[in-house]
């Protein structure tokens, strides 16, 4: 039994630590991988069963990691070579004469195709854009930009290698002897699924969500702060500002969390203290504000300034590096200004910040570098217009070479793993990527994420936990059949996915389906796609996806905004995957 507590106490702290997000993932995960292995070397000692080191490790190994790391490079090489974007701009440019209201289902509905069979991360990259311009003048981005997310993440239900998650579970289930899951073994309930999701996409939630900004305020973004660095110089605005009772009254819509004066640094709540010449102030602005700043200076350099706002996009150059050493304004001609990150506010130097994707950057710089800008693949311009798109020579290229590799997994060919690592070096030789650009394609939290979760996944089958964990399932729902089980495994790793990474959600969570269907002698296929589907339910808080954050700042949505539109989303495919699972499964 101490075998099993301590898989089941492991398991736990990983829950609790990846949900609080007050520790880095990769840190997490290598926390986990060294307690267990440390419990691997220890119980055997005194005759306690538990996995082997070398299988607490096999997750580095995992085919359904190497084939992720594949398909992101593959995914990658058609961001950067604009071909998604070729496509899309044909199907618009078709559709001249079209309702725009109609183009903008149609861009949502090829998203949702396109993510069947690539990694929607860059789909969602490249419709954003598409999007704001279609967008643009006629309603608020408020009111499509989460469907985006949504419609991406309902596409890869529906396909093998359309979701990171759906390999890992296919992977975990045949590493413990459990069934063998194929290419399209799910299409149709995924199908219908993606389905009912989408209708609720495009004609429920533009209802439920608000209409928070028009055009002026979107692109002015009154509400939101940003952490900036302002200098205080002879003339500033700021200049002579007093602290009273802690704060600085005078400086309205400002909020000062750091002063820097000489070697000395002052912290909230300030003493006595009076802005000065020479004064480096960190601050919590918005951009109106910032604006108004910046032209009450009235230094020439400003006179010709444009304000815009970034996301940085995912495999961006600056992912992972301070702010300061990424040497962005050199290369860019455009000064970051200040950085907001998922509606957090941090008393940081923002130079010293390191850079996440999803995070939006205010820039300032002239027309002329904003337009270069605008075809910079490490940040995507809010401000950009449908018409701007990556140079495409490489584009028939990176697609003939994604159909292949496709084609080669669906027909059964070649294994996944194979043809996506086949993929992945065509896009290499071919020049479609530098070996750079594919290197950053690679995310670290998901290796490591995915290593952790397998070595759970391991623990728990092994120990008997997860034996232990279905049994005490089946005695709560004593009674029920195997659907309505079904049902109840569905809801609970859809809460956990929200709370957790989809990723380590799968894997944990694919041994206790295997149980529950032993215990029940029920269809092991059901249980198996209930953690597939449940999975990939990923709406209801922006941080359950990546993708969910990336629209964050264009739809200038906060954390509220996805419980309101993304929950009943959860519970509705929770409801039509109950009603199929009585009828589809024996």
């Amino acid at each position: 039994m101490i075998g099993i507590w301590a898989s089941i106490f492991l398991t736990l702290i990983a829950v609790v630590l990846f949900a609080m997000d007050i520790l880095a993932m990769e840190l997490v995960a290598i926390g986990i991988i060294a307690a267990g292995l440390l419990l691997a070397v220890i119980l055997p000692e005194f005759g306690i069963a538990f996995p082997e080191p070398e299988a607490l490790l096999t997750g580095f190994a995992s085919p359904a990691l190497i084939t992720i790391m594949a398909l992101l490079v593959v995914g990658q090489a058609l961001f950067r070579t604009g071909a998604l974007t070729g496509i899309v701009d044909k199907l618009l440019q078709s559709g001249h004469g079209i309702p725009r209201s109609a183009l903008i289902m149609l861009a949502l509905f090829v998203a949702m195709i396109v993510s069947a069979f690539m990694n929607n991360t860059p789909v969602t990259v490249v419709f954003i854009p598409i999007l704001v311009g279609l967008m643009r003048g006629i309603m608020p981005a408020s009111r499509h930009m989460m469907a985006l997310s949504f419609v991406s993440v309902l596409g890869g239900m529906t396909t093998l290698i359309g979701s990171s998650t759906n390999l890992l579970v296919a992977s975990t289930s045949a590493s413990i002897n459990g069934p063998i899951i194929g290419f399209f073994d799910f299409f149709v309930p995924g199908l219908m699924l993606a389905g009912v999701g989408a209708a609720y996409c495009l004609f429920i939630l533009p209802h439920i969500l608000p209409d928070r900004e028009g055009e002026e305020a979107l692109l002015r973004n009154q509400g939101k702060q940003y952490v900036v660095r302002l200098s205080i110089t002879q003339g500033h605005p700021m200049e002579g500002a007093n602290a009273v009772a802690g704060l600085f009254p005078d400086l309205r819509d400002i909020t000062i969390k750091l002063v820097m004066r000489g070697n000395q640094r002052f912290l909230p709540p300030y003493d006595e203290i009076t802005l000065q010449d020479g004064d480096e102030v960190v601050a919590a602005a918005t951009r109106e504000r910032l604006t108004e700043v910046l032209a009450k200076t009235g230094s020439e350099e400003n006179q010709d300034m444009v304000l815009a706002e970034a996301v940085v996009a995912p495999g961006s150059r600056l992912e992972g590096r301070a702010l300061g050493a990424t040497g962005f304004a050199q290369r860019t001609s455009c000064i970051v200004l200040g950085l907001q990150r998922r509606a957090r506010m941090i008393r940081s130097h923002p130079n010293a910040m390191y850079v996440e994707p999803g995070d939006t950057l205010l820039l300032a710089g002239s027309a002329d570098a904003m337009k270069e800008l605008a075809r910079d693949p490490d940040v995507l311009l809010l401000a950009d217009s449908i018409g701007e798109v990556p140079p495409r020579q490489k584009a028939p290229t990176a697609m003939a070479i994604f159909i292949a590799t496709v084609a080669l997994a669906a027909i059964g060919i070649l294994p996944i793993v194979v043809a996506a690592c086949l993929g992945a070096l065509a896009m290499v030789v071919s020049g479609c990527i530098q070996t750079s650009q594919a290197v950053r394609a690679f995310d670290t939290r998901v290796i490591f994420i995915v290593a952790s979760s397998v070595a759970l996944g391991h623990m728990l089958e092994q120990t008997g936990a997860a034996a232990m964990i279905a049994h005490g399932l089946v005695y709560v729902a004593e009674g029920l059949p195997p659907y309505m089980l079904a049902s109840l495994l569905f809801m609970v790793v859809a809460i956990m996915t929200n709370l957790l990474s989809n990723n380590a959600t799968a894997v944990i969570f694919t041994p206790i389906a295997l149980g529950l269907a032993s215990t029940t002698e029920g269809s092991a296929t059901l249980f198996l796609h209930a953690t597939i589907f449940a999975a990939n339910a990923c709406f209801a808080t922006p941080i359950a996806y990546q993708t969910n954050l990336l629209v964050m700042a264009p739809g200038h949505y906060r954390f509220g905004d996805f419980v309101r539109g993304g929950l009943p989303l959860v519970l509705i495919l929770w409801l039509t995957f109950s009603i199929m699972a009585a009828f589809m499964y024996e």
